[in-house]
């Protein structure tokens, strides 16, 4: 629609940001949470520590890039920021799909086992 001309940039903009910062978790969260069940959240608790993993090893990724290319003073903060939180967008959802995918599985494997059952 803005290759067209039906939307100005600063719609698309807009569209954009409503898309990634409202919808898509909007999406996410009302098909995860209605799944969601204690065991579920004994086997998956681990990766509520993930991210603090993936900022960690960015930090000290960027760390190392700013020691490396020696970016100027007034750029090294921005530099290590930019490498240590590249992805915090996409790991939500990653990590939401992938639950998904779990839980789908999870409930497939119940189903299997009800459905071998002999039924009284």
């Amino acid at each position: 629609m803005g290759r067209a001309g039906h939307i100005s940039k600063a719609g698309t903009r807009v569209l954009s940001v409503l898309s990634m910062r409202v919808t898509i978790p909007c999406m996410l969260f009302s098909r995860v949470v209605p799944q969601v069940s204690w065991e579920l959240l004994l086997e998956a608790w681990p990766m509520a520590l993930l991210p603090l993993f993936f900022v960690a090893t960015g930090l000290a990724l960027g760390s190392a890039v700013v020691k490396i290319t020696r970016p100027p003073d007034s750029f090294r903060k921005l530099v290590v920021a930019a490498v240590a939180f590249g992805n915090s967008t996409g790991m939500p959802i990653v990590i939401l799909s992938m639950l998904m995918q779990q839980i789908g599985y999870l409930y497939a494997e119940e189903e299997s086992v009800r459905s071998s059952q002999p039924r009284a």
